[in-house]
C-alpha cells in the first residue's frame, strides 16, 4: 500500500507541475505577444523618423547647393 500512496503523491505532483508549466506558458506567450507589438510599433517609429531624416538631408543638400550657386556669382 505504501507504494500506491507514493504513486498518488507523484501523479499529483507531476499534476501539479504541469498545471505551473501552462501557466507560465500561457504567460509567456502573452509577453511575446505584447513585446512583438512594441517591436512593431518601435519599427514603424524608426521608419517614419528615417523618412523625415532623409527629407532632411534632402533640404539641406539644396540649401547648401542655393549657396554655392550665389557664391559663384
Amino acid at each position: 500500500m505504501e507504494q500506491g500512496g507514493q504513486v498518488d503523491k507523484d501523479l499529483i505532483k507531476l499534476r501539479t507541475e504541469l498545471a505551473l508549466a501552462k501557466e507560465s506558458e500561457i504567460s509567456e506567450k502573452k509577453t511575446i505577444a505584447n513585446l512583438e507589438t512594441k517591436l512593431g510599433s518601435s519599427e514603424s517609429e524608426v521608419s517614419i523618423l528615417q523618412n523625415e531624416i532623409d527629407e532632411l538631408k534632402l533640404k539641406e543638400n539644396e540649401q547648401l547647393r542655393m549657396i554655392q550657386d550665389r557664391e559663384n556669382k
